[in-house]
């Protein structure tokens, strides 16, 4: 042995070749352990059994009042003082209650510049009605003119009051004030926002994308979470989907409305909302993992089934090839029209080749590839 070492050592070439040697017959050693490994392996046998499937999309956003008026002064010119304000943050209000007033010592000159030009043309009107009694019929346009310069005046007055009514800020509907950040004596001009109104019934406001929001419609039922109530679920319903989409970054997506059927007292405007949308379902269906579904060269589906004497321990097991329609999937699960009948065993997962005896290259091809928003039909 040391003379075989010491050769070793003299010719490097011969060390070398017999690392060579070591190597390769490490490698085929442990291949066939690996193999016998394989060779041990069983198939992977489910029980196909009935239940329930459904098919949902999924959104995010966020929760928004149902309906929302920004108040706003509908007076003209650059600014104006408020004179009064009536209402606190998140006090609830009635359609036509007063949020805030308005200096509207401008608006009462108007009136009464107007009630003096009323009184004047009613004066003129009574003059020329008298006069009117004395001359021709053919002069009656002149009482007739006069009259129309009086209806003036009075739209004039009318007019003038309408003006002063937009002084008064008030609710357009029940809500909530919101967005109040105005004091008395600061200046607001016709494009500054005095304050919000909310509605209290709240929904969310979500954004598909165009391949998913073709299977949404309205009524479709959902079911949201928020990260202010853990675990808990909000059921909900579809109410509105935009016809038309935006574009943002080459993408195109589209709004989605979501009404609360049951909603949390907990919930307000502007919290984040994960939203899945339940497009299609199957209950009371045959069941499949949607690895236990091949298919085959020609585009049909099929799958392995144990025989009457299949026993979990038996070294060889018989599999019949049964063809088999199937119906939606979510990815996880696939729904079986035909071919099987609840109870018998298929081969869920992959056999090896001393096993079955059916092994084949199609059979590693699975029937259901994963699909984007939740899954698809075959």
């Amino acid at each position: 042995m040391n003379k075989i070492f010491k050769a070793i050592r003299e010719n490097k070439w011969t060390a070398l070749i017999v690392m060579i040697i070591i190597g390769f017959g490490s490698y085929y050693l442990f291949q066939s352990f690996n193999e016998g490994d394989d060779s041990a392996q069983k198939n992977e046998i489910e029980k196909i059994e009935k239940g329930d499937i459904k098919i949902v999309v999924n959104g995010s956003g966020q929760v928004q009042a149902e309906s929302q008026v920004d108040l706003k002064p509908q007076i003209a010119g650059d600014g104006v003082d408020i004179i009064e304000v009536l209402v606190e943050n998140n006090q609830a209000v009635k359609e036509g209650d007063i949020i805030a007033i308005l200096d509207s010592g401008e608006a009462e000159e108007k009136i009464r510049d107007a009630q003096l030009s009323l009184s004047s043309a009613q004066i003129q009107y009574a003059e020329t009605a008298r006069e009117f009694d004395n001359k021709t019929l053919e002069e009656s346009w002149k009482r007739d003119s006069a009259q129309n310069t009086v209806d003036q005046k009075t739209n004039a007055l009318n007019d003038a009051y309408e003006d002063l009514a937009d002084y008064k800020i008030e609710a357009p509907f029940d809500g909530i004030v919101t967005g109040l950040d105005v004091e008395v004596g600061d200046s607001i001009s016709r494009d500054e926002i005095l304050a919000s109104i909310i509605t209290e019934k709240l929904q969310a406001e979500i954004s598909l994308n165009e391949i998913d929001a073709v299977k949404v419609e309205n009524g479709s039922t959902a079911v949201l979470t928020f990260d202010v109530l853990g675990e808990e679920e909000v059921s909900g319903e579809v109410s509105k989907i935009d016809t038309i989409g935006g574009v943002n970054s080459g993408v195109v997506s589209y709004d989605v409305v979501i009404s609360f059927v049951s909603p949390s007292d907990l919930l307000k405007p502007g919290m984040s909302v994960e939203v899945d949308i339940e497009t299609e379902k199957a209950e009371d269906v045959l069941l499949l993992p949607v690895a236990a579904v091949k298919e085959d060269q020609k585009g049909g589906s099929y799958v392995l089934v144990a025989g009457a004497n299949y026993s979990s321990d038996s070294a060889e097991a018989d599999f019949e090839r049964r063809t088999v329609e199937t119906g939606i999937t979510d990815d996880v699960n696939v729904e079986i029209k035909s071919g099987l009948t609840e109870g018998e065993l298929v081969v869920t997962g992959q056999a090896s080749a001393s096993n079955s005896g059916q092994k084949s290259t199609e059979e590693s091809t699975s029937l259901i590839p994963t699909m984007g928003g939740g899954g698809g039909r075959r």
